[in-house]
């Protein structure tokens, strides 16, 4: 459940100036006929607000503008968490994360846990939809937190469920139900009609998903007679209907099952639910399919699908036509099931296409060339310059032997000279080998270490597709699992990878800026408490307030939020992890010590470095890309600073980096 912030700053009273016909039309002549920016602002929301829902690019634009505009900060962090949820809608999840990251710490800053509540659940739900299950339950146990502290039992209720999807998702149903009856009960508590049908639903998805039919239908219409006596649940009708239909049609009932669809179309269709209503007439043309009732099937998997393809709705789009391409081969034309095959075929392959993928490979190219671009540029330069010294060697041994003395103390600089171009060649031709050194490293990350976990992905799909009826449940659970957990590192191991390329290239921009180390380091610890706390690890800060360092604010709390992560995994339970800065002449150093395992001195040396580049596992198994330290080091040095590690094996860990306190 995402949480939409309007601020209620009041309408402008638009008087004799409201032109005649669209509102839009209206606002944006008033617009350009006000300069005040405050009331810019104002118009801009407005603008934002008056769009449909359709038309959410609109919206984004104008929520974009004002934040621009809006200097108070907490309307800007109010922004920021709506941008998030509108790009989120729009199917934009990274630049959604964007804002709303930017939100939680802006209101981490401001101290207000009913907004971090808010926000944090948000960043799950959009993690959740990229597949990033583990980041998605961490964000939900900080909201959760965070509404427990308030004693929001409502949100506390609505949290459990929403963490109980993402066992559900896991296929790990038993434990899901432990978060939905508790769920449940707080519901139950408060006496709360949606709330105890909505745990009613997810209890019954749980035993729906573990094949306990009668159990889940009847929780399912425990679930809809309860909506059934509230006036203002029409919207959850069909939903409840489709999920009745649902197992009626896993149990064989045909009949059952296509009266509970044809019912939760027809409520679809009394709100407009275009989503609804072209799952309704999927699963009525699946289940017409099944009993051979061919010409009907058709006629709403076609409807279906014009209903998916007009929304966007992708994998809807891609199940339709797979449908289509049976029905066309059991009708006997092969044509035509060959090409709904094809195109469906063709959209599930785009729906695996890795666009940070794509951006990572085009931002190496970029990176490269420019590479050798400077590269030749320094050559040339350093050719002309050896070039215009041997000219004026020559007009000087012309000259008269009045001027002897003053050629042969200028041979002498001329003869240091080359010595300092010379100490430049070498130089460049070092930078050129580290260049290439890297470049080897990081072709070898895309080609081995991405290309590695898609082969276990595909090759766990092929025994799945080929030997599914003969594997048990058990098995195909742990290999569905296995796949799930390969592709999350895969996709952070990319956003690392994509982070470390833009450094290299220069297009990482960094906003220099006075901040208090005390503030950032607090949103992260407060960030990772709940994974130190499932070690039974301690976090400790010591960073005092007004601890003001000139740096990168992103930058830094991605080195401190790396830092204490690797403490944490390296950190048997039980263990300590210290934050603590001192001031040191003209800069402050930052150390996050553990208690952990420690590293040998071959480890130690091979810290920071692209080409040693490899993950360890942590104390718990804990699985990581390799590349946070070296973004650590990155950030670090960018930013004027230096990072360093003291450690010995059994020993613990001591990180230790600084940074300036002016610039």
């Amino acid at each position: 459940m995402l949480y939409l912030f309007l601020i209620g700053l009041g309408l402008l009273q638009i008087c004799n100036t409201r032109a005649q016909g669209n509102p839009e039309d209206s606002l944006i002549q008033v617009l350009e006929n006000t300069s005040n920016d405050a009331d810019r602002k104002e118009i801009y929301l407005q603008l934002a607000r008056s769009q449909k829902t359709m038309a959410r690019e609109k919206s984004i634009q104008y929520y974009s503008a004002a934040l621009e505009l809006e200097d108070n900060d907490f309307k800007r962090a109010a922004i920021l968490d709506t941008l998030g949820l509108y790009n989120w809608q729009s199917g934009k999840y990274i630049e959604a994360l964007e804002h709303l990251q930017e939100s939680f710490v802006m209101f981490g800053e401001l101290q207000d846990s009913a907004w971090l509540g808010k926000v944090s659940n948000n960043i799950a739900v959009v993690n959740f939809g990229l597949g990033n299950t583990n980041e998605a339950l961490r964000y939900y146990h900080i909201s959760l937190k965070i509404r427990r502290n308030l004693q929001d039992s409502i949100g506390v209720s609505t949290i459990l469920n929403n963490i109980g999807m993402i066992f559900q998702d896991w296929n790990l149903n038993d434990e899901a139900l432990i978060w939905h009856k508790e769920a449940l009960q707080i519901a139950l508590d408060l006496k709360d009609p949606k709330l105890i049908a909505y745990s009613y639903s997810n209890i019954g998805k749980c035993f729906e998903n573990n094949t306990e039919y009668e159990i889940a239908l009847d929780y399912y219409l425990r679930g809809f007679n309860i909506y059934a006596k509230e006036q203002d649940s029409r919207y959850s009708y069909s939903f409840f209907l489709a999920n009745i239909g649902s197992v009626y049609g896993k149990m064989g009932l045909r009949d059952s099952a296509l009266k509970y669809y044809h019912q939760s179309l027809f409520h679809a269709k009394k709100i407009n639910n275009t989503n609804r209503i072209a799952i309704a007439e999927y699963m009525l043309g699946k289940n017409l399919f099944a009993i051979n009732e061919l010409d009907s099937a058709s006629m709403y998997i076609q409807s279906s699908y014009q209903n998916s393809s007009q929304n966007a709705y992708t994998e809807l789009i891609m199940d339709n036509l797979f449908l289509l391409a049976d029905i066309e081969d059991e009708r006997g034309n092969i044509p035509k099931a060959y090409s709904y095959f094809k195109d469906a075929s063709l959209l599930k392959d785009s729906l695996f296409n890795d666009v940070e993928l794509k951006k990572l490979i085009e931002l190496q190219i970029q990176y490269y060339r420019e590479q050798e671009n400077r590269l030749l540029r320094k050559n040339i330069d350093t050719q002309g310059i050896i070039i215009q010294k041997q000219k004026n060697t020559k007009k000087i041994l012309i000259a008269s032997t009045l001027l002897i003395l003053l050629i042969l103390i200028l041979i002498i600089q001329s003869r240091s000279s080359f010595k300092k171009l010379n100490k430049k060649l070498q130089n460049s031709e070092k930078d050129l080998k580290e260049s290439n050194a890297n470049k080897d490293k990081f072709f070898s990350i895309i080609s081995h270490d991405l290309k590695s976990p898609f082969h276990v992905i595909s090759g766990i799909a092929d025994l799945l597709h080929s030997r599914y009826d003969q594997l048990p449940p058990e098995k195909i659970k742990k290999h569905l699992l296995l796949i799930k957990n390969t592709s999350s590192n895969t996709y952070s191991m990319v956003q690392e990878l994509l982070q470390w390329a833009l450094t290299q290239t220069g297009k990482m921009n960094y906003a220099f800026e006075d901040i208090d180390l005390f503030k950032i380091s607090r949103v992260v610890t407060e960030f990772l408490n709940s994974s130190a706390h499932s070690k039974e690890i301690s976090i400790e800060n010591k960073i005092v307030e007004n601890t003001i360092v000139n740096a990168d604010k992103k930058a830094v709390e991605t080195i401190i939020r790396n830092l204490v992560a690797n403490a944490i995994k390296f950190t048997e339970s039980g263990g300590k992890i210290l934050l603590e800065a001192e001031y040191k002449a003209d800069e402050i150093a930052i150390s996050i010590t553990d208690t952990g395992i420690g590293m040998s001195q071959k480890v130690k040396d091979s810290l920071f470095k692209i080409e040693d580049q490899h993950s360890t596992p942590g104390t718990n198994n804990e699985i990581g890309t390799g590349l946070g330290l070296i973004l650590c080091k990155e950030f670090v040095e960018q930013q004027g600073g230096k990072i360093w590690a003291i450690s010995e094996e059994g020993r613990g860990s001591k990180f230790v980096f600084t940074l300036p306190v002016k610039r």
